[in-house]
């Protein structure tokens, strides 16, 4: 049961969780694909912790030419933490955080379409679908999802 679940800044440890193959079939690509994009220009990641230990991470970018709007690049929690809450719980205080300090006024992920999991956490948190890319050979779409903050 989730007792205590705090989003800190730190640009490290995001590779440090244990997931299964199918979650970064999910979406995440590679460790390697996942290092490079916290190498990219303006991203920037969390830890979500419980308690002090790590059992997920966040990446985020602003969209561009908004920087009132910012993208969540990637989400995952650790396999041994999933099923427990600790999803809900991190993506709410995220959203709080960025309404609260970076004064955000929209936010924006892609999920691939059949993860169910994800989907259901977003939607739970308010996000609602705005766009769907239909993916050629059989691939799952890319669903978008969106929350507007009212300010």
């Amino acid at each position: 049961m989730l007792t205590e679940t705090e989003i800190t800044f730190k640009n490290s440890a995001s590779c440090k969780i244990s997931l299964s193959a199918e979650d970064w079939e999910q979406g995440l690509g590679t460790p390697e694909k996942l290092a490079k994009n916290m190498a990219a220009k303006d991203s920037f990641a969390f830890d979500i912790l419980e308690n002090g230990k790590v059992i997920g991470f966040t990446m985020l970018r602003p969209h561009e030419n908004d920087r009132y709007s910012y993208f969540i690049w990637d989400f995952a929690i650790d396999q041994t933490f999933q099923n427990q809450g600790h999803g809900t719980a991190a993506v709410r205080a995220l959203l709080e955080l960025l309404r609260s300090e970076y004064r955000a006024k929209r936010i924006t992920l892609t999920y691939l379409d059949g993860n169910e999991r994800a989907r259901h956490v977003y939607e739970k948190c308010g996000f609602t679908e705005f766009n769907r890319f239909v993916e050629p050979d059989s691939l799952p779409d890319e669903v978008d999802m969106e929350l507007l903050f009212n300010i």
